[in-house]
């Protein structure tokens, strides 16, 4: 061997032994020259994507997508030892993250360089914690044995807590051979400080070589972001080795992140301590990644104009098909509408209106648009036809930009019901119902040709707190006083240029046209971009935020399983089992701080009423149990509701209908009609009194009477109980009477008003998470694709998952309201008392 060889030889063997980029590239520059591509100083506890690869593979366990990387480093005090470049990627699949490096280093003492090879994986086996496994391989073109060089390493990273991370590792644990010398495996440990917040990490590391060779060092370190997409840093270490005597290595760091991509770059130096002959070193390493991960972004261009469309209602609970996906929820819109208001980057929201959603969400979304305006935000709605609720929700809007073919129909509100007792007469059958009490109007479609004076009074009552909302609203959003208004109304709809001649609108806007308007309301250029995904303005969070879980009751209430697939034609569902399923998880989850239960329903079954209330009041005893009510809480939809720490309404949610009623339907004439007859045997003498093939006798209509009292005195009992009110204030402010949300304040049927938004604050509050702290909002999962499966062969006529083995059949095929009574039938076959609201509310 020459002496050209004999250097390479050593050289090789001395960068073996520091492991190349582990663990300089986890803690510092490396140890000894000639050195590996050298990666811009990083931190274990925070590393992911391409530093992960080539050094602390565990950090691809939190990998966010997908990161590719380009990089080089530059030996600066002129030795020429350690040039090079490196390129890898890196993404996250599920809990596994994979990823690659490649590099190449030049050495002017050798005759061509070395190349390494990285191959990492990372595994998330928890929300806190990931483990991770890399492969490292040497080519030389020189030869010297490189080729056999094969190193693994293993490592972990645990994040407790938001305020501190751990990283530990084992390199070298194979105990790789070079050149006949075994390697001994170097133990290396990161701890990470955040005590400020998520723009703040101050670490401590150090690390050990157990075997003959006695390193070690020990060092600590410095991060800060002091504005968005700006990081600064530095870092000190002793290290003591038998190879090099001890010395000082320290370095500086500088970060800057736009968008999807950052540039990071260190100055490493070395310093003697003890030894003149020791040569001092310093190093400059820039690396370059691109990847999935919204960062910090340095550069804010403003004048953002975020586009979102609205056709209808928002999704109470997450829409789902049998691969998932599907658009977001009204949680997410409420938390996005509030982040817009900070940020800086936003200058209007253009709101792209099809149909309105119902009252209480265009209300919640009315709160939302003011909060922007209060922000100095601009909000536009652009649409093609308004109607009543569709005005009421514009009307909060800056401006309302109308198609030049657009029209609004604006007639005033009404209610229409739909009896069908007429058609029943005709067909031989007669509907026999039991209530509790007067106001509980939901039997009369079967049994009266129009309302009783009750259901009227109700459905008057509800309909003048919606037009005196209205008219408010109209009023202070486009300035129209209520007598020319009612004028207006009486003479509608209105076209596109009566429209914008009456101050209903402020422009007639083509979409063609769109773009140039909003320049010109603007005053300057904009970018238009549709959907909004708030920026991050720090480093993802170590740990998990803490979680507000929402727990939907939308749609009727069932036994069992509920259904959730979003098709054509087929209504949604909430079973008691869906409910305990996402209970369980909440309480279960450490993450989830506080539980929110937004119900969205007119009720259904008492049994599965009852059984969701007592699995709430479980939950509530564990954590903060907050009730937000969406367009419709009533009858069982208000029962659940009574299990929550506080209740909140919008003024225009439906609730109230605090009542039950049972019945048959008496098939005896039809069947004389088509010649059928029956011939019934009994034990008892009533055995076949929910039979079709006969009315009730009056006693036994007695009886149904008498004990169905008994479930709706408990009904009433739960009111009193949870509302803090004498029994008989309950029973009077009961009576199966149909409220509005404003109304039932005042009558302390609830504790506040307010929206889903305000609902998230209070458990927020209740949870005692601080302005600052992370937090997020989940739906907890009530089953995969296995479940989805099952729902769907329940569409539209399968067998039900319930605790009877009765067929139940999901009649939402049917035009309404034939859908929502055959329903109802078919859970009073199965013996079934309901807590139903009288009708579908539809207020236009």
């Amino acid at each position: 061997m020459d002496w050209r060889q004999g250097r390479a030889a050593g050289a090789a063997l001395l960068a073996c032994v520091v492991l190349a980029w582990s663990p300089d590239s986890i803690a510092g520059p490396a140890d000894n020259a000639p050195a590996s591509v050298r990666l811009p100083w990083s931190f274990g506890p925070e590393v992911g994507g391409v530093e992960a690869t080539a050094g602390h593979a565990a950090g691809l366990g939190f990998l966010d997508g997908w990161e590719m990387g380009f990089g080089f480093s530059l030996r600066l005090d002129g030795a020429g030892l350690g040039d090079g470049i490196l390129a890898g990627g890196a993404g996250r699949l599920g809990p596994v993250g994979l990823g690659i490096a490649v590099s190449r280093i030049g050495d002017d003492g050798l005759d061509g360089g070395t190349t390494r090879l990285d191959l990492s994986t990372g595994f998330r086996f928890a929300r806190w914690g990931s483990i991770g496994l890399r492969w490292q391989r040497l080519f030389g073109d020189a030869g010297l044995g490189l080729d056999g060089y094969n190193s693994v390493s293993v490592s972990t990273t645990l994040r407790p807590s938001r305020w501190m991370a751990l990283a530990l590792g084992v390199d070298q644990a194979n105990h790789p051979r070079l050149g006949g010398v075994s390697a001994d495996p170097i133990l290396r440990a990161e701890l990470g400080l955040r005590p400020r917040g998520d723009r703040v990490t101050f670490g401590v590391d150090g690390s050990a070589t157990f075997g003959d060779d006695t390193g070690w060092h020990a060092g600590a370190s410095l991060r800060i972001m002091p504005v968005p997409g700006l990081v600064v840093g530095g870092y000190g270490r002793f290290v003591h080795d038998t190879i090099e005597p001890e010395r000082l290595e320290w370095g500086v760091f500088l970060g800057l992140s736009q968008g999807r991509g950052e540039v990071a770059s260190s100055f490493d130096a070395r310093s003697r301590v003890s030894d003149d002959d020791v040569p001092a070193r310093a190093d400059l390493a820039v690396l370059f990644t691109q990847g999935s991960r919204v960062r910090p972004s340095l550069v804010t261009p403003g004048r953002k104009v975020v586009r979102v469309s609205i056709g209808g209602s928002l999704p109470e609970r997450p829409v789902v098909g049998l691969l998932g996906g599907g658009p977001p929820t009204l949680g997410h819109w409420v938390v996005a509408l509030d982040a817009m208001t900070r940020d800086d980057d936003v200058s209007a929201l253009l709101i792209e209106l099809g149909s309105a959603p119902d009252w209480a969400q265009c209300w919640e979304l009315r709160r939302a648009i003011a909060a922007l305006r209060a922000a100095g935000k601009r909000v536009i709605v652009h649409t093609a036809g308004l109607d009543m609720r569709g005005m009421y929700l514009a009307s909060a809007a800056d401006r309302i930009w109308l198609h030049p073919v657009g029209l609004l129909d604006l007639r005033g509100l009404s209610v229409t019901r739909t009896y069908l007792v007429g058609l029943l007469d005709k067909l031989g059958i007669q509907a026999q119902f039991v209530k509790w009490d007067e106001y509980k109007a939901a039997p009369e479609r079967l049994t009266r040709p129009g309302p009783s004076e009750a259901d009227e009074e109700q459905a008057q009552a509800m309909l003048a707190a919606f037009e005196s909302h209205w008219h408010t609203a109209v009023q202070e959003g486009r300035g129209i006083e209520r007598p020319a208004m009612d004028a207006l109304l009486s003479d509608g709809p209105q076209t596109m240029t009566m429209a914008h001649e009456l101050h209903l609108v402020d422009r007639i806007v083509a979409d063609t046209e769109l773009e140039q308007a909003l320049q010109e309301e603007l005053a300057g250029p904009v970018r238009l971009t549709d959907g909004y995904d708030p920026p991050p303005d720090a480093w993802p969070s170590w740990g998990n935020p803490q979680v507000i879980a929402i727990v939907p009751v939308v749609g009727g209430i069932v036994d069992g399983d509920g259904t959730d697939l979003d098709l054509p034609f087929f209504g949604i569902t909430t079973g008691d089992r869906d409910v305990e399923k996402a209970l369980d998880a909440a309480v279960a989850d450490r993450d989830v701080a506080a539980i929110v239960l937004r119900v969205s329903s007119g009720g259904g079954s008492v049994l599965a009423s009852d059984r969701m209330y007592a699995r709430l009041q479980d939950a509530a005893a564990h954590k903060p149990l907050i009730v937000s009510f969406g367009g419709v809480a009533a009858s069982g939809g208000y029962y659940v509701a009574l299990a929550g720490h506080e209740v909140l309404s919008t003024p225009l949610s439906i609730t109230g209908s605090i009542g039950i009623f049972t019945g048959k339907l008496d098939l005896s004439a039809l069947f004389a009609t088509l010649g059928i007859t029956t011939w019934t045997q009994r034990t008892a003498p009533h055995a076949d009194a929910n039979g079709l093939h006969r009315p009730w006798t009056e006693d036994e209509m007695a009886t149904a009477r008498e004990r169905l009292r008994a479930y709706y005195e408990r009904f009433v009992g739960l009111v009193a109980q949870s509302r803090h009110l004498p029994l008989e204030t309950a029973r009077d402010r009961a009576r199966g009477r149909v409220y509005v949300g404003e109304r039932a304040l005042a009558l302390g049927l609830v504790d506040t008003e307010g929206g889903l938004w305000d609902a998230i604050g209070r458990a927020r509050t209740r949870a005692g998470i601080r302005s600052g702290d992370a937090w997020t909002i989940r739906y907890p999962s009530t089953g995969g694709l296995g479940a989805r499966l099952r729902r769907l062969t329940r569409l539209p006529f399968g067998l039900a998952s319930t605790a009877s083995a009765a067929p139940s059949f999901d009649l939402s095929v049917l035009p309404e309201p034939l859908r929502d009574w055959l329903a109802t039938l078919a859970s009073l076959a199965r013996g079934g008392v309901q807590a139903r609201l009288p009708y579908t509310v539809d207020v236009r």
